[in-house]
Formats: structure tokens, sequence, C-alpha cells
């Protein structure tokens, strides 16, 4: 259950058969430098982790019992450095689920704006990915989207222009390996793509909506009928299993998100019409900007339950908005019981204090189709000191959508401005991730930058702690595990008895308490980065470790055994020189003094509410800084560099 970052070689590539429509392959390119890992630099990780800049292996990431494998790699499973891949989709074979194909946008290098639609494979659910190329090469391929039918065959929806008539088509009978087209396709901007996976009249169509469009091919792709109108734009749909199909379209705060459903989509016989739902109500806008600059910071998703469980039928639609106040991004839930006329929202899925201030953008919904679980992740900046840095997490529901688990860190903390192509028009991480759930948890396909390049990577959100192949919450809710002292996990789980986890950082040292019902005398393993430090459980429950970091920076907190408590702090070595800050007030004044022990001249950041002020060191290795006050009331002055260091007086 550590952190890691590592450089592994994957095996498994595999050489595209002739008549592909693959070019501009990764061997063709120059090769670079290898930078090697040895496996005892795996068994024994360092204190703290820094990313490398350039790796030539492909990137493997363990945040706790999560693993995320790079996806963009080359015909010998190795990474390319120098270019950079966003905007994944995923297509997984219904017939054998080891079969995945992901596509994303794929930059070459980033010296240009060229980019194209990159594939890869995987025969072994995820564990190796093979990255062939990309499809039909032309330089300006946008917004790449995957589907796949009853059968197992694959298909890959992609536009060659941001404007109209210019989107194709491909199809994979083979897991993605190879793929027969371009065959012209409905388009327009932000097109999605859904297959009918039913057993129905409408078996086999594809359907893509797209700016206000809907357009439906009933030859396999081969050819698309006319367009028709649907509500919403920027949007996702969904294909039932009996054929009828729901589309969404993006966020507003007046309007909530436009959703649509067509019931004659499936009948071949007639033209395909779509009648216009309640909008579900998500309390915010669409937004773009903050951490993904000029992209999207999350598009709509619809999903619904077609399970047997006790949620059977709820429609699902979340987005990452921007609601009313001063957050400026949470991620909404919205939920039907009755096919979309009414709905209950916003539902909030972190547990995060409202006003912290975190962006919780690229928002992702998913249900399982067995249980009715519903999967949702987001990239978040709660415990970042910028809004450039952010964590993937994870959080789910098993009633319905009404309440959420814990939220849960999937990987380390990444910069999402790294890697960017230089081109103006595409500094971003894409535009959304793309989930498919299933009864251990979610797939996923996301961007991140661990390595300090712009990758994709494949992540199954599985949750397993008792080892029977069926995530823990579904065995909760579905009765098929007891739990007693109802804290969601599994009675039978190792870390079933913990209470609460809590990490400070003081002044160089961490700190890690915990709360439980463990056995006097338990020992338990937290991992810091990956470094194991044991706490060792007293008389009443309670556990304490304190220890020293080597390195200002964050720190990945995983209690072994326990997913479900995964924390992140930063540590700012600097605050070891600061002795105390001390206020008060007098003659309609506020003021604060800072004792030291940085060299004169240093610069603290004195923070007063919402303001900051700078100040520097004088030769006594004091700060003084005096505010003018008004009416009485309480003040808080803190120190922005060392958030532990906050006080608070009434001034009257």
């Amino acid at each position: 259950m550590s952190v890691w970052i590592a450089s592994l070689l994957l095996a498994g590539g595999v050489a595209p058969p002739a008549g592909a429509i693959v070019s501009l392959t990764p061997s063709d390119r120059p090769e670079r430098a290898a930078v090697a890992e040895t496996a005892a630099a795996l068994a024994t990780p360092p204190d703290f982790i820094t990313l490398p800049h350039t790796v030539s292996a492909a990137t493997v990431v363990r945040r706790g019992p999560f693993v995320s494998v790079q996806v963009n790699v080359d015909d010998n499973g190795a990474n390319i450095p120098g270019d950079a891949a966003h905007g994944p989709s995923m297509a997984i074979d219904p017939t054998e689920p080891a079969r995945m194909a992901i596509g994303f946008r794929y930059y070459d290098t980033l010296e240009t704006d060229l980019h194209d639609a990159g594939f890869a494979y995987t025969q072994d659910g995820g564990r190796a990915w093979s990255f062939p190329g990309v499809l039909a090469p032309v330089g300006s391929r946008y917004c790449s989207v995957l589907d796949a039918d009853r059968e197992g065959g694959f298909y890959y929806h992609t536009q060659r222009c941001p404007w109209d008539e210019c989107a194709d088509l491909f199809r994979s009978t083979d897991g993605g390996r190879t793929w027969s087209g371009p065959f012209a396709a409905t388009d327009g901007e932000k097109g999605w793509l859904g297959v009918d996976r039913s057993t129905g009249i409408g078996r086999g169509h594809i359907y893509i909506a797209s700016g206000g469009a809907f357009g439906r091919s009933l030859d396999g792709g081969q050819s698309f009928q006319p367009p028709v109108p649907v509500d919403g734009y920027f949007g996702t749909l969904r294909v039932a299993t009996d054929g009828t199909v729901y589309v969404v379209g993006r966020s507003t705060l007046a309007k909530g998100a436009p959703v649509s459903r067509s019931d004659d989509a499936r009948d071949p016989r007639v033209v395909p019409s779509f009648n216009a739902l309640t909008p579900a109500p998500l309390g915010g806008d669409t937004l773009n900007g903050g951490p993904n600059r000029i992209g999207l910071l999350g598009q709509p998703w619809i999903d619904m339950d077609e399970s047997d469980g006790p949620y059977a039928g709820s429609l699902y639609v979340l987005q990452s908005v921007k609601p009313q106040g001063v957050d400026p991004l949470e991620v909404h839930l919205a939920r039907s019981v009755d096919g979309g006329q009414s709905w209950t929202g916003p539902i909030r899925v972190s547990d995060d204090p409202p006003d912290s201030l975190a962006w919780q953008w690229f928002g992702t919904l998913s249900v399982a189709p067995q249980s009715g679980r519903v999967d949702v992740v987001w990239n978040d900046t709660r415990n970042t000191t910028s809004d450039d840095e952010s964590e993937l997490y994870y959080a789910y529901s098993t009633d319905g959508g009404r309440t959420f688990s814990r939220n849960m860190p999937l990987g380390p903390v990444f910069d999402s401005t790294a890697g960017w192509p230089e081109w103006g028009i595409q500094r971003k991480l894409g535009h959304y991730y793309h989930m498919r759930s299933d009864e251990k948890g979610g797939r996923l396909a996301y961007a991140a930058t661990y390595n300090g390049e712009q990758d994709v990577y494949y992540l199954h959100t599985v949750l397993d702690c008792n080892d029977n192949g069926l995530h823990d919450g579904d065995d909760v809710a579905l009765g098929r595990s007891p739990d007693v002292n109802k804290n969601g996990v599994p009675d039978e789980c190792p870390c079933d008895p913990l209470k609460s986890l809590h990490v400070d950082c003081d002044r160089g040292h961490l700190t890690a308490y915990v709360q439980s019902s463990f056995a006097e005398g338990t020992e338990l393993t937290l991992f810091d980065n990956g470094r194991p430090v044991p706490i060792v459980i007293d008389g009443s429950g309670s556990g304490k470790v304190t220890w020293e970091i080597p390195a200002p920076g964050y720190h990945m907190m995983d209690l072994d055994g326990c997913p479900l408590w995964g924390q992140t702090v930063y540590c700012e070595l600097r605050c070891r020189t600061i002795d105390w800050l001390k206020l008060r007030c007098g003659s309609r004044r506020l003021r604060a003094i800072v004792k030291t022990q940085l060299p004169e001249g240093s610069i603290l950041h004195l923070v007063r509410g919402r303001d900051s002020y700078a100040y520097s060191v004088d030769a006594r290795g004091r700060i003084r800084a005096a505010w003018r006050v008004g009416v009485p009331q309480e003040y808080t002055v803190g120190i922005e560099e060392c958030r532990q260091f906050e006080e608070r007086i009434l001034c009257q």
C-alpha cells in the first residue's frame, strides 16, 4: 500500500499487421537515452519522491492500492519523451472485458499544434498497453470518442477540424489492434459516440450527439443519416439496454442541464425524434479556465441504473460546475427516479468544506451495471498550495446517489499545466476523462503529468479489502458482508476498526494520529511517500507517531489496507525557523509580531482575512506589521508560507 512512481518496461508490444490504417509509429522516432531504475530502488523507495521530468520507460504510478499504467507508450512499451496526449476515451469488449482500447488526442511534438488520433490497446485487462501509432494522420484531429458493440467491435469517432463536415469513424474487429476506415460521420464540435448493445431492433445502431444535432448509422458506421436536432451542447449520451437514447447538454445556473430522450432512435423505419425532459438541476455553470486554462473544466455526463437492485431505473446527471458563492468549482449530481420527469439535486459529491476554494474539475460519472453503484472521479486541488496542482479523487454511492463515501485520492499530486503543447489554443489537459464501471470499480482513462509530460493513463478503482472479487461498498449495501459499526467497510476487512486518521505538519515534523477500536498493541503501517512508518495502538485505541521530514514538499499518506483513509499534506521546512506569531490590539490598530530565525531580509507573507502582505525580517529576526481597524470585531492573521501559524484576536 505504498506510494511510488517507477519506470517499468511493459511487455506486450505487437506490430500492426499489414493493411492497418496506421502511420507515424513511435518506433520511427530518434532514440532517446533511457533512465533505468533497479529492483532494489523499487523495494526501498526514497523518503520523498521528486517526479522526474523525462523518463524513457512507461510510467506506473501507485497510490495505496490504486495502480495507474501509462497508455501512450511505444511498440516496446516505453514512454516517448517530448510528446503529449490527452482527451482519452475508452472501449471495452463486452465479450472479453480484458480487451480494451483507449483513444486520445496525440501530439508527436510540443513545438507545433499538429495533433492526430492516437490509440492504444490491451489484451490483459490494462496491465500492459501497445500504442502502434495514429489513425489516418491529417495533423488536426479533435475529440477522440470510443465505444463497443455487443459482439465486441470497437468504434472510434474523431473530427479532422473544429468545424462542420469533417468527422470520421473508424472500426476495429480485433480489440483495437487494427482499424478500418475512415468513414464519413456525423460531425459537430465535441461529438459523443454511443452504440446500441441491446437485443432489440436497434442492435448495432451507432449514434453521435454533437453541437445540438443527433446522427444515426444503421450499417455499422459505413454511412450516417442526416442529423436531427436535439437539445444540448458539449454533452454526452447514454443508450439504455432497451435501446432508449438519452442525451444531456452542458449546465447553466439558471436552467440546469438539458436532458432529452428518444424512444424511436432504435427503430430503423422512422426518423429519430427527441422529447425534452426536465433539465437536471446541477446548481452551477459550465466553465473553462482555472487549472485547465482554455479547456473545459468538465462536461456533463448521463448514466442510469439498469441493475436488479433497489435503485433500478434511476437516472443520473453529473458535471463539475461553478456554483453560486466563492467556491470556484464543485462536482454536482442530480438524480431522477421517474425517467427524467423530475429530479433531486444538486447533490454535492466532495466532502471537503464548501468554502475550501478548491477546484474540483473533470468530474466523471459511471454506474456499475451489476449493482447500480454510482462511481465518480475528478481532479481536486483541496490539498495543494497552487490551483495548478491537483490529485485524482474517487467517491462512490450505494444508495442511489443520496450519499457518497469518503473521498479518497487515487494518485500523487501533479501539475496540470506541465507538458502543454506550445501552441496557445492547445494549452490544456484536454476536456474530459472517461470511465466505465464494473463489479470491482471504475475503469478509468485519464490524463496526468506524473513524469513532467502529458500522458494518458489507465486505472481500475478496485476496492476489495476482503478479496472476494467484488466492490466493498456493494458487499455492504447488498448484504454480502456485515457492517455492524455502519462505516461502509465490511466487518471482515483489516481496517474496519479504524475510526479516524489525522496527519499534521509542524516545523519540519509530521505527526499521525489514529483513533480506532483495535486491541492494545496492534501495529499499523502508515506509508509516507512509500516509506513505512509504524503506529502502535494503546489501551484506549489511540495511536500517535512523529517523525522528522528530510525536505519540503507534498507527503502522500496511506494506511496499509485502508484506501478510504488516504491523505495528502504539504510541509514547508521554513516553518521550522519560526518561533511564534503574536497579535495585539490598541488605539484602533491591529499589530502582528513574528519571531523567526530566518536571516535578515527574508520575506514572509502575513495574511489578514483574504489579503496577503509581504514583510521582510529585520536584524533582530522579527517582522512587525500594523493595520488600522474600525468597528469592534474578531480578526485572524496567519503566515501564508506556514499555514499552521494562525492567531485570532478580538479588537474592541
